[in-house]
């Protein structure tokens, strides 16, 4: 027994290459996979963040209609196809869309609003302006401090009054 026979060495390199390409075949994929997913990762951040905007953009859409003084039928077109493409929740070109319709829709409605004449809220002289409770503003937001006694200084000076010292 000089050697390894003819058919044992034929099995031994059989093994051998199928190992060999085995691992030539997770070096690959390895490889693949390595430069597909930060490809992968930014697609989908992209696509998340192009449907914030869009939902953004809706949103302050819908604020200047319900901001609008009159009603303009093209921008509620443009809106409701807006909701429609967000609902259907496509890719990155439907969020786009969607985007662009909304957009065209807040800028009719803001067109509509600056076109409208403001009502001027003017004050009377016989009636200042008053705050949300009823008061006076005074300047500064503050009360002058001579204008009121501290609590017990109060009570003390009722005492002295109703004793007549």
């Amino acid at each position: 027994m000089d050697g390894p026979s003819e058919s044992e060495e034929a099995y031994r390199m059989g093994w051998s290459w199928l190992i060999w390409a085995g691992g030539g075949v997770v070096l690959l994929a390895a490889g693949f996979g390595s430069a597909l997913a930060p490809r992968l990762r930014d697609r989908r951040r992209a696509r998340r963040i192009a449907w914030s905007t869009a939902r953004a953009a809706i949103s302050s859409a819908t604020i200047s209609r319900d901001a609008a003084a009159v009603p303009v039928p093209e921008a509620d077109r443009l809106l409701a196809r807006a909701e429609l493409i967000a609902a259907d929740r496509g890719g990155d070109a439907a969020a786009h869309s969607a985007i662009e319709h909304a957009r065209q829709a807040d800028q009719l409605w803001r067109l509509a609003t600056d076109e409208q004449p403001t009502p001027v809220r003017r004050q009377q002289p016989d009636q200042p302006w008053r705050d949300a409770t009823g008061n006076q503003p005074t300047p500064g937001g503050r009360e002058p401090a001579g204008d009121r006694e501290p609590a017990g200084d109060r009570e003390a000076s009722g005492d002295r009054e109703a004793s007549g010292g």
